[in-house]
């Protein structure tokens, strides 16, 4: 029973850290949640900064463009922003946020962040992401999402296999959810674990289905090559446009700790219960299970 025990603990805690938040991201988490007049103006003016700092010189062109898109998300955006001010990069970036027609302040706290904001009045996730990758300046353009909070580390992780090897034309990478009821049970990690084991599946011959607007980076000029996003699709646009871009190298998964993004769990709670989400990707992973273990033919339009 001691034994027992004792390897039930160490799997236990192994799985935890696995997905366990870094105490580095414990600041920006405080600022999740928060209306634009609830935020402290230094915290503003430091994002401002940071954002600033990470432009570099206003007459050279950004190498990388970080696109976020937002519908009301007032709560959230402060957080992912000042995630993104902390980015390690040694390259110029610029931050677009895609106001997609928020009734909030939205479009205001971005501003005043020292994000380009621009707006999209066509409603929808596509329309949105389709309008950052017209206006982006860079080489490269990297995916977030607004509810999503990103380690220093995040950028230069998912863009390295894209500046070092031209068989590379999209990377991912993974993520861990953020318990918006501050539960975090031994299920809600052990639901995460099963969807992880689930994505490396897809990774084998489908890697495109993993790929999700808040973590997912590609070369602009092959994106606009193909045509960008397919704005008449209400859902997987991101693995769409990927899948399309395979037709120029490889989709490649970053599974580095250091990309490991940390997003909200709330398309989880629609769900109702963790069983019911957990038996809902379930049956789908079984519904299409020798499908994930072929190649997926490209759409011809």
């Amino acid at each position: 029973n001691n034994v027992n025990r004792v390897f039930t603990n160490l799997f236990t805690s192994s799985m935890i850290s696995r997905f366990k938040i870094p105490k580095e991201l414990y600041p920006i988490l405080k600022n999740r949640n928060k209306l634009l007049s609830q935020l402290n103006e230094k915290d503003i003016e430091s994002v401002r900064m940071g954002i600033q700092s990470m432009r570099g010189k206003r007459d050279e062109l950004p190498q990388i463009t970080v696109a976020i898109i937002a519908y009301n998300e007032e709560k959230n955006l402060f957080a992912a922003l000042q995630s993104i001010a902390h980015q390690k990069v040694k390259f110029p970036v610029e931050v677009i946020v895609v106001d997609n027609n928020s009734s909030d302040n939205t479009a205001l706290l971005a501003q005043k962040c020292g994000a380009k904001v621009v707006k999209e009045n066509n409603q929808g996730m596509a329309f949105a992401r389709q309008r950052a990758l017209i206006e982006a300046a860079g080489e490269y353009y990297a995916c977030c999402d607004a509810d999503t909070i990103y380690p220093s580390n995040w950028l230069s992780s998912i863009i390295h296999p894209l500046a070092t090897n031209q068989k590379v034309s999209v990377t991912y990478s993974l993520h861990s959810l953020i318990d918006e009821n501050e539960n975090y049970s031994f299920g809600f990690y052990a639901y995460q674990y099963a969807k992880l084991a689930f994505v490396y599946l897809q990774s084998i011959k489908r890697g495109q289905l993993n790929c999700g607007g808040a973590s997912m980076a590609y070369r602009i000029q092959q994106a606009r090559d193909i045509g960008g996003y397919n704005t008449q699709l209400k859902r997987g646009a991101d693995g769409f446009i990927a899948l399309k871009l395979s037709t120029a190298g490889s989709v490649s998964m970053v599974a580095d700790r250091k990309a490991l993004i940390y997003t909200s769990n709330r398309r989880t709670l629609n769900d109702g219960t963790l069983w019911n989400a957990f038996f809902i990707r379930l049956k789908y992973g079984m519904r299409h299970l020798f499908s994930f273990l072929t190649t997926q033919k490209i759409p011809s339009s």
